[in-house]
């Protein structure tokens, strides 16, 4: 054998050997998906209270990259409704389900802003949990200079009305 085939031989081996035990010795981030049926998260909904109105339910929204528009759809699992209020359902199937997580919680801001009018819900299937989704943003210290100069105009516009009914004798 040539010192060039020996050469890549040892190269090979080495890598082999290298993607063992890198598989091995690699932190596992991925998350571990459970396979859920679609029946038992109905169940779950329905033994609390919860009335089936839609599967899948779809929205298209067109985003836009650089100016290009792009058609894509965002899912809420389901659409349910209980004493008259309507919720879209987030079904989260993996072991370790986080609403606080990073990734979690901006998968349910995008679909509170796309069913605005519903109520989040979010159902861990692995701990059969279901846990209501709202979210509240601080006023910012613009909103709240607006908020204080509309609050002294309407102030101003009472006290001017007093002054001039006063005036007028008519009060």
């Amino acid at each position: 054998m040539s010192y060039l085939a020996i050469f890549f031989i040892g190269i090979t081996i080495g890598l082999l050997l290298f993607l063992i035990i890198y598989k091995f010795i690699s932190p596992k981030h991925e998350k571990i998906t459970l396979n859920y049926n679609e029946n038992d998260a109905e169940a779950l909904l329905q033994n609390n209270g919860f009335k089936i109105i839609e599967r899948q339910k779809s929205y298209p929204i067109i985003m836009f990259i650089n100016g290009k528009s792009h058609l894509i759809t965002e899912t809420a699992d389901f659409v349910v409704e209980k004493e008259n209020k309507r919720y879209a359902v987030k079904v989260e199937a993996g072991v370790g389900v986080d609403p606080y997580e990073k990734t979690m919680r901006q998968k349910l801001v995008e679909l509170k802003n796309i069913f605005p009018s519903y109520k989040i819900l979010l159902l861990i299937m692995d701990r059969g949990e279901l846990h209501l989704i709202d979210f509240e943003f601080p006023r910012t210290e613009k909103d709240m200079f607006f908020t204080i100069i509309a609050g002294l105009i309407i102030i101003v516009v009472i006290a001017a009305t007093v002054f001039l009914l006063v005036q007028m004798k008519l009060f």
